[in-house]
């Protein structure tokens, strides 16, 4: 929004704009992708029921931490994509740690 003052404004008086019918529009909601350190890619986050994690290399394990720090989640894998099932994971956030190319990385993930 935009206002510019034509001549003839008095920089020592008030002046009152009054705003009525505002409206806002919004295109179709898009999942992307989050690419994290390292190439791995996270998404949708937040999660609901399914998380996909996918990495160019090869992925040798997965695992879920709570915010106490309880493993809740453990997948041995060898691949580079994962879709794991969350439904049984309370609403919160959680630290995901992949095992990718013999390095692991760590990466926020949030369950609605």
């Amino acid at each position: 929004m935009r206002f510019r003052a034509g001549g003839g404004i008095n920089p020592k008086s008030n002046y009152y704009v009054y705003i009525d019918d505002v409206s806002a529009l919004q295109d179709g909601i898009t999942i992307s992708p989050i690419t994290a350190q390292g190439g791995i890619q996270v998404y949708p986050n937040p999660v609901q029921d399914y998380l996909n994690v996918r990495f160019d290399g090869t992925i040798s394990s997965i695992l879920i931490f709570d915010n106490q720090g309880r493993e809740v989640v453990v997948e041995d894998l060898n691949e580079n994509l994962s879709r794991l099932d969350l439904t049984g994971l309370a609403h919160g956030d959680y630290v995901l740690k992949v095992t990718a190319n013999d390095e692991i990385r760590e990466i926020n993930v949030t369950k609605k």
